[in-house]
């Protein structure tokens, strides 16, 4: 019973093995080479494909840490210890050994075989019948009856038991692979947070280089408005300069030539205003 759950715990261990590391950890290195693994996200990952994948693999013989690179698994398979003991006669005799006569002596010929072996044996004292015999045969003949009677019962306890461990096993396979797809799942979602993160960065860049374009915009105008004030400054100073020196111009003209004008011409202009008036006066009555 300990060795049949110890064979399917092992093969529930290398179906998780092969789950987790993947096929390429268990091929040999002397007859194939394997490249690293990369992962493409422009393919999705199929997980029906991939179960499939990972069952034809399981039904597959995996290589043996101790097989050579010649060793012959399809004429000289391994064998495979059975989950159930073959068929017995007798309660102790394989059905084999009676199955093996039946093509030379047919079916009567392993019982003839026997009885003919057991005369032998008795008939030339190599047997030999002590008194111990009938305990013996006493004690087999309890076995025998014990299982018969007990048999099926604790067959049907190891049998229940077996599946329990069968089941609790399988269930920690399934919940392990529900957990590795969650992690897929929590990958691929972190692969499509990272995408998010380069556009959002991408977005940012562009933020950063709109904010140096209006910082040097704003710099670029600050210094046309500073150029246009000295500018516009260095303008008021020459019409300043220009209303100034005109004025002194006027000024010293009028009174240069106020200064020239002399009292006579002064009555004479006088005169000749009022004759003009005068006229002007005429003309309009």
């Amino acid at each position: 019973m300990f060795s049949r759950a110890l064979t399917v715990h092992k093969g529930v261990s290398n179906a998780v093995a092969v789950r987790v590391l993947g096929p390429t950890y268990f091929q040999r290195s002397e007859t194939t080479t394997t490249a690293p693994a990369v992962a493409d996200a422009s393919k999705p990952f199929d997980l029906v494909a991939h179960r499939e994948k990972v069952a034809a693999l399981l039904k597959q013989e995996l290589p043996k840490p101790y097989d050579g690179p010649e060793r012959d698994l399809v004429n000289f398979p391994r064998r495979v210890r059975p989950d159930t003991p073959g068929k017995v006669r007798m309660a102790f005799l394989p059905e084999e050994w009676f199955t093996f006569f039946y093509k030379k002596t047919g079916v009567t010929g392993p019982y003839l075989f026997g009885t003919g072996l057991l005369t032998f044996l008795l008939s030339k004292e190599l047997y030999v019948i002590e008194h111990e015999f009938s305990t013996g045969c006493a004690i087999f003949l309890l076995v025998y009856i014990a299982v018969k009677k007990f048999g099926p019962a604790a067959r049907k306890y190891l049998d229940d038991d077996f599946a329990a461990n069968i089941a609790r096993m399988n269930k920690h396979k399934e919940d392990n692979m529900k957990e590795i797809e969650n992690s897929i799942e929590q990958e691929k979602k972190n692969i499509w947070h990272a995408e998010g993160q380069k556009i959002l960065m991408e977005a940012k860049r562009e933020n950063v280089q709109m904010q140096l374009e209006t910082e040097y915009r704003r710099r670029m105008m600050h210094v046309y408005e500073q150029v246009k004030k000295r500018l516009d400054y260095q303008l008021d100073i020459t019409n300043t300069k220009r209303k100034l020196e005109q004025g002194h111009m006027v000024d010293w003209i009028v009174n240069n030539v106020v200064k020239s004008i002399t009292p006579q011409q002064e009555k004479e202009a006088l005169q000749k205003c009022i004759e003009d008036l005068k006229v002007i006066s005429a003309k309009t009555h």
